[in-house]
């Protein structure tokens, strides 16, 4: 009996060895099938291409950017910045369009206007990846649009005097400075008064007579003004001799008395010219409008190409020089 006993014991043994045996094979079968198809699964993942943000992408993702984003899907650009690129956006916020003095967003999103707009955001544009700690005091560098941008560091970068609020927005193919103003290229910007004036043929006394009375640089000044410019027929219509006359340096505080009869304090449109009204000039005395067949005159004079707007004011240019009162005598 003790043998017998003895015998199924081992028996029992080798059994249940023989079965923990094939447990634990299982078991790390289960392991190492896990273990490949997690490894193959890493594989799969990284042979997989990542999806790639491009600069114009980025600007469609940040909330604060939504109008330069509507900018850019009206523009000729959205292809380009989608390119390779790489590409640095100076990129002007929601409120930097909002107060955008020349262009309201309607306008600029206008397809009338794509030609002014795509000027616009090619001068915010660099070629290259130029990170904000790559920017340098003083440099001039040249944008997409071909005009350049100073950049100034110290407490903040500023691009033309304009703040960058958050730099180093990187996307694949470049990086994004959110900006808080619209820039605009030199060549787009409005002149002066003084240079509309020299800038037309038509004005070319008016001009020398402003630059003898030292009024120049008033009306390059901040203003605003309206300027009624007389042409050069206008100034030829006087009397014999009289330009010649109020262009010596002599009669210098006699022509600035003249010339700023022809400019008010306020920047009037053509609608604004109303029958009846008296404009206060710097001169000091009054003119009146008068609406009639003719047009619309101003101390007499016709205005003949109104509504020509100035970074400064308005000018309309009139068919007559007007001789203020108190003058008369002095010019007629």
């Amino acid at each position: 009996m003790p043998g017998f006993f003895s015998t199924k014991s081992n028996s029992q043994h080798i059994s249940g060895s023989l079965v923990l045996e094939q447990t634990q094979m299982m078991y790390n079968r289960i392991i190492k099938s896990i273990s490949v198809f997690f490894i193959f699964s890493l594989l799969l993942t990284a042979c997989q291409p990542k999806e790639s943000t491009s600069v114009a992408e980025l600007v469609s993702e940040r909330d604060e950017l939504s109008t330069l984003a509507q900018a850019i899907q009206a523009s000729d650009l959205l292809n380009t910045l989608d390119e390779e690129g790489p590409y640095t956006i100076f990129a002007p916020s929601d409120a930097a369009f909002a107060a955008f003095p020349d262009y309201t967003p309607d306008q600029l999103l206008l397809e009338g206007n794509r030609e002014t707009l795509n000027e616009i955001l090619k001068y915010h544009t660099l070629s290259g990846k130029i990170m904000a700690s790559d920017l340098t005091d003083g440099q001039a560098t040249a944008t997409v649009q071909g005009e350049k941008v100073i950049i100034n560091t110290g407490e903040a970068v500023k691009v033309n005097g304009t703040t960058v609020t958050a730099a180093n927005l990187e996307a694949d193919n470049g990086v994004i400075h959110i900006i808080d103003e619209v820039l605009l290229p030199l060549s787009m910007q409005k002149k002066t008064i003084a240079q509309v004036a020299i800038a037309d043929d038509r004005l070319s006394t008016l001009v020398t007579a402003l630059k003898s009375a030292d009024l120049v640089k008033t009306l390059q000044g901040k203003g605003p003004f309206t300027v009624f410019a007389p042409t050069n027929e206008a100034f030829a219509a006087l009397p014999e001799g009289t330009v010649e006359s109020l262009l010596k340096p002599e009669n210098k505080e006699l022509l600035a008395s003249l010339l700023t009869y022809h400019v008010v304090a306020n920047p009037l449109k053509g609608e604004d010219l109303v029958e009846g009204t008296d404009l206060i000039t710097i001169q000091g005395e009054p003119i009146k409008v008068e609406v009639n067949d003719r047009g619309k005159s101003v101390g007499g004079a016709l205005v003949i190409s109104p509504d020509i707007k100035a970074s400064n004011g308005m000018v309309h240019v009139v068919n007559t020089v007007m001789i203020p009162p108190s003058m008369a005598s002095e010019v007629q």
